[in-house]
């Protein structure tokens, strides 16, 4: 009798933590939350009137190298696209969000990245990982706020800015990414304060009439204070 009652426990564990992995793939439409493993199968997109929050802790791992919506940027890679609102604020340590491949061995440009495409700067990244994506980060006309949190192993940029975006990036590593750890073009200007952009190809790339500000001499409101490790 014991011996059964010690088979159940472990068949009810089991059945728990196949329980809180929840596999997505396509448009969220309505406010959602994201807590566990989350198993990105396809594309994701929250749409312009939905904001997805992700609580402490949580895994979002993407299929590698492949995708069953067979759309987006790239037909054989996983995006998460925002036209709404993410909030995801994780804790240190533990607590760290994570963006990440689901594969063993995972490469980078396993999947495409996060792309941010709402105008505005209500989305917020804050202790979080970003890794092993095409481009960690792609803001188009988006700003979102990305606070004590790591993109690394990405294989094209860390973070790019496209077409008037103003992100806030503060106290995070940009490291170890193929391109480089920081892409501006068509006018953006992101603010980049106490950060480090480090171990990439090239640190910095900007274009066009694109103006980050990685610090003032001054300090001013609304400018960087600077403590940049490039």
């Amino acid at each position: 009798m014991k011996f059964i009652v010690i088979i159940l426990a472990v068949f009810l564990f089991n059945s728990l933590i196949v329980a809180s992995e929840l596999r997505v793939s396509g448009a969220i439409k309505k406010d959602t939350n994201w807590s566990g493993t989350v198993i990105l199968t396809g594309d994701v997109v929250v749409s312009s009137r939905a904001t997805l929050t992700i609580e402490p802790g949580t895994k979002i791992l993407a299929l590698s190298r492949q995708d069953d919506r067979r759309a987006g940027s790239r037909s054989d890679r996983i995006e998460l696209t925002i036209l709404g609102q993410m909030i995801a604020k994780g804790k240190p340590d533990e607590g760290q969000i994570v963006f990440s491949s689901a594969s063993s061995s995972p490469l980078m440009q396993d999947w495409y990245g996060i792309r941010f495409r709402s105008k505005g700067a209500n989305s917020i990244l804050e202790y979080c990982l970003i890794e092993f994506a095409y481009n960690g980060i792609e803001c188009n006309e988006s700003s979102p706020k990305v606070l004590y949190s790591t993109i690394r192993y990405n294989f094209q940029n860390g973070v790019l800015c496209d077409i008037r975006s103003n992100p806030l990036i503060a106290s995070s590593m940009l490291i170890e990414n193929g391109m480089a750890g920081l892409f501006c073009e068509f006018a953006s200007r992101p603010l980049v304060e106490n950060s480090i952009i480090s171990r990439n190809r090239q640190g910095v790339v900007i274009f066009e009439t694109s103006r980050p500000d990685l610090g003032q001499l001054v300090e001013e409101a609304g400018r960087s204070i600077g403590e940049n490790r490039i």
